[in-house]
């Protein structure tokens, strides 16, 4: 761009990212990078300057808030612990918990731990153990393989969620999440 100054181009660049987030915000500095062809670092100055947090606080903080996935699938309960691509944790309280609800927080926290952006549920296996509860009940999801689609290019990804009151697995389940584009290391 001749005649285009320095200031000029990074006023665009960084509209152009803070859009770019808006529209998915599991984009990673490296993908950003990538896109507006300049540096990780030069990314990370832009989305400072824009105070724009990093994808791991972006996604932990849709998740927290519901706002991970179309249709409202949220944790209820404390996300203590979100890597983006390998694996979540939360603390659920016990109070008024049904099996249903157990089934919709397992579900809320593969689809966050998969670090997949417009994800669903493709297929999903749960075994259930009642038990009486007295104590918080912690859920961890790992993402166990992922794959690419050589046709279309989407994202599979195989998560397990198991809820557990002290050492007793309540809730064992397994999604295989399918999405677009995936969230990598930032």
């Amino acid at each position: 761009m001749a005649g285009t100054t320095s200031a000029t181009r990074r006023q665009r660049r960084r509209s152009a990212l803070r859009e770019a987030l808006a529209v998915d915000p599991l984009l990673t500095d490296a993908a950003l990078a990538l896109r507006f062809q300049v540096s990780v670092p030069t990314v990370r100055l832009d989305r400072l300057a824009l105070g724009i947090p990093e994808v791991r606080r972006r996604v932990r903080a849709m998740a927290e808030r519901g706002l991970s996935r179309p249709g409202g699938s949220v944790v209820r309960g404390d996300v203590v612990d979100l890597e983006p691509g390998q694996s979540a944790v939360a603390v659920l309280e016990p109070r008024g918990y049904q099996d249903p609800d157990w089934f919709a927080d397992a579900q809320a926290l593969a689809l966050a731990a998969s670090g997949v952006s417009a994800a669903a549920v493709d297929l999903v296996q749960v075994r259930f153990r009642r038990v009486e509860l007295t104590q918080p009940l912690v859920a961890k999801a790992e993402v166990l393989r992922r794959r690419r689609e050589p046709a279309g290019g989407r994202e599979r990804r195989v998560v397990l969620v198991q809820i557990r009151v002290g050492e007793q697995v309540v809730v064992r389940a397994k999604f295989v999440v399918v999405g677009g584009a995936a969230a990598r290391d930032a």
